[in-house]
């Protein structure tokens, strides 16, 4: 999923509250080469839901970086998507359907 977001030149980050480095764990399977950012909360000192944690995912990937280049995006709003955290094999399909949502194939 990553892979094909990145082929669509959708930016990705991993956003978590998690107190240990994640990169080695997306990069043996693969996986890191198609995360923009790894925003984590040990490295940013801010953890969820402070909105800090997301402003700087947010800075990270460029967006929101000017009012007069982002006043429209703010105007209609930014999405969100949330999957259900339960363990995959509960929920196989579950981003691919919040993607699906907001138009967006993988």
């Amino acid at each position: 999923m990553l892979e094909n977001l990145h082929r669509q030149d959708i930016k990705t980050a991993v956003v978590s509250i998690i107190a240990f480095d994640v990169r080695p764990a997306f990069a043996s399977i693969g996986a890191a080469e198609f995360v923009d950012e790894f925003v984590l909360s040990y490295e940013v000192g801010a953890v969820k839901p402070d909105p800090a944690i997301f402003e700087t995912a947010l800075q990270r990937l460029g967006v929101g970086d000017s009012d007069e280049a982002d006043g429209g995006a703010r105007a209609v709003g930014c999405g969100f998507i949330l999957v259900d955290p339960l363990p995959t094999t509960e929920r196989t399909a579950g981003l691919r359907t919040a993607l699906a949502d907001y138009g967006l194939q993988v």
